[in-house]
Protein backbone atom coordinates (compact mmCIF):
# COMPACT_ATOMS: atom_id res chain seq x y z
CA UNK A 1 0.00 0.00 0.00
CA UNK A 2 1.28 3.41 -0.95
CA UNK A 3 1.14 6.24 1.58
CA UNK A 4 -0.56 8.57 0.97
CA UNK A 5 -2.97 6.74 -1.33
CA UNK A 6 -3.35 7.81 -4.95
CA UNK A 7 -6.92 8.97 -4.27
CA UNK A 8 -5.75 11.18 -1.39
CA UNK A 9 -3.10 12.73 -3.63
CA UNK A 10 -5.66 13.39 -6.42
CA UNK A 11 -8.04 15.05 -3.93
CA UNK A 12 -5.22 17.19 -2.56
CA UNK A 13 -4.10 18.22 -6.05
CA UNK A 14 -7.66 19.27 -6.92
CA UNK A 15 -8.23 21.02 -3.55
CA UNK A 16 -11.36 18.94 -3.04
CA UNK A 17 -13.10 18.29 0.31
CA UNK A 18 -11.59 15.32 2.09
CA UNK A 19 -8.21 16.16 0.67
CA UNK A 20 -6.46 16.56 4.00
CA UNK A 21 -3.49 14.28 3.97
CA UNK A 22 -2.94 13.16 7.52
CA UNK A 23 -0.91 10.69 9.45
CA UNK A 24 -3.16 7.65 9.67
CA UNK A 25 -3.25 3.94 10.49
CA UNK A 26 -1.11 3.09 7.46
CA UNK A 27 1.59 5.43 8.71
CA UNK A 28 1.80 3.64 12.07
CA UNK A 29 1.42 0.14 10.63
CA UNK A 30 3.89 0.45 7.78
CA UNK A 31 5.59 3.76 7.07
CA UNK A 32 6.96 4.51 10.55
CA UNK A 33 8.56 1.07 10.82
CA UNK A 34 10.12 1.35 7.35
CA UNK A 35 11.57 4.80 8.05
CA UNK A 36 12.80 3.85 11.54
CA UNK A 37 14.46 0.68 10.21
CA UNK A 38 16.21 2.59 7.43
CA UNK A 39 17.43 5.38 9.74
CA UNK A 40 18.53 2.90 12.43
CA UNK A 41 20.96 1.31 9.96
CA UNK A 42 23.04 4.47 10.18
CA UNK A 43 23.28 4.73 13.96
CA UNK A 44 25.86 3.11 16.22
CA UNK A 45 23.17 1.97 18.67
CA UNK A 46 20.68 0.85 16.01
CA UNK A 47 17.93 3.06 17.40
CA UNK A 48 16.08 6.21 16.44
CA UNK A 49 13.76 8.63 18.19
CA UNK A 50 10.16 9.34 17.22
CA UNK A 51 8.18 12.46 18.09
CA UNK A 52 4.71 13.65 17.18
CA UNK A 53 3.59 17.27 17.03
CA UNK A 54 -0.08 17.57 17.94
CA UNK A 55 -2.45 20.31 16.80
CA UNK A 56 -2.44 21.54 20.43
CA UNK A 57 1.21 22.55 19.80
CA UNK A 58 2.33 19.82 22.20
CA UNK A 59 5.22 17.60 21.13
CA UNK A 60 5.32 14.07 22.51
CA UNK A 61 8.30 11.73 22.48
CA UNK A 62 7.20 8.21 21.64
CA UNK A 63 8.81 5.17 23.25
CA UNK A 64 6.73 2.51 21.52
CA UNK A 65 3.42 1.81 19.87
CA UNK A 66 0.98 -0.07 22.09
CA UNK A 67 -2.02 -0.43 19.78
CA UNK A 68 -3.14 0.75 16.34
CA UNK A 69 -6.84 1.28 15.59
CA UNK A 70 -8.83 2.86 12.75
CA UNK A 71 -9.24 6.32 14.32
CA UNK A 72 -6.40 6.47 16.83
CA UNK A 73 -3.11 5.05 17.99
CA UNK A 74 -2.09 4.25 21.57
CA UNK A 75 1.55 5.00 22.32
CA UNK A 76 3.82 4.83 25.36
CA UNK A 77 5.33 8.27 25.79
CA UNK A 78 8.13 9.77 27.78
CA UNK A 79 6.99 12.14 30.55
CA UNK A 80 6.00 15.55 29.21
CA UNK A 81 7.63 17.14 32.25
CA UNK A 82 10.26 15.81 34.61
CA UNK A 83 12.44 12.74 34.52
CA UNK A 84 11.66 9.15 33.67
CA UNK A 85 10.02 7.25 36.50
CA UNK A 86 11.74 3.96 37.29
CA UNK A 87 9.45 1.02 37.92
CA UNK A 88 9.90 -0.19 41.52
CA UNK A 89 12.52 -2.94 41.83
CA UNK A 90 9.97 -5.47 43.09
CA UNK A 91 7.81 -4.98 39.99
CA UNK A 92 10.85 -5.18 37.68
CA UNK A 93 11.86 -8.48 39.31
CA UNK A 94 8.43 -9.85 38.36
CA UNK A 95 8.93 -8.88 34.72
CA UNK A 96 7.78 -5.28 34.87
CA UNK A 97 9.25 -2.70 32.50
CA UNK A 98 12.30 -0.70 33.59
CA UNK A 99 10.39 2.60 33.38
CA UNK A 100 6.81 3.63 34.06
CA UNK A 101 5.71 5.36 30.88
CA UNK A 102 2.37 7.02 30.27
CA UNK A 103 0.03 5.69 27.57
CA UNK A 104 -1.66 8.21 25.26
CA UNK A 105 -4.51 7.44 22.87
CA UNK A 106 -4.06 9.94 20.06
CA UNK A 107 -6.68 10.50 17.35
CA UNK A 108 -4.93 10.60 13.96
CA UNK A 109 -6.53 13.92 13.00
CA UNK A 110 -4.74 15.63 15.92
CA UNK A 111 -1.25 14.70 14.67
CA UNK A 112 0.26 17.52 12.61
CA UNK A 113 3.70 16.07 12.02
CA UNK A 114 5.85 13.08 12.88
CA UNK A 115 9.60 13.27 13.31
CA UNK A 116 11.89 10.26 13.11
CA UNK A 117 15.48 11.17 13.86
CA UNK A 118 18.79 9.67 14.87
CA UNK A 119 19.16 12.46 17.43
CA UNK A 120 18.91 11.43 21.06
CA UNK A 121 15.84 12.40 23.08
CA UNK A 122 17.95 14.52 25.42
CA UNK A 123 17.24 13.64 29.04
CA UNK A 124 15.62 10.31 28.17
CA UNK A 125 17.59 7.10 28.40
CA UNK A 126 15.41 5.01 26.10
CA UNK A 127 14.96 5.12 22.34
CA UNK A 128 12.57 3.96 19.65
CA UNK A 129 14.57 0.87 18.78
CA UNK A 130 14.33 -1.47 15.87
CA UNK A 131 15.66 -4.93 16.72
Amino acid sequence: MVYPSESQVRLAEDNQPGAQLMIDRVFFEKVLSEIATEKAKWTAEGSVSAKALLNSSETISISRIIRIEDGYVVVAIYPLKGALRKTPKEERSKGGPPYDLDYFAIPYHTICRAEITRAAQGRHELGFSQA
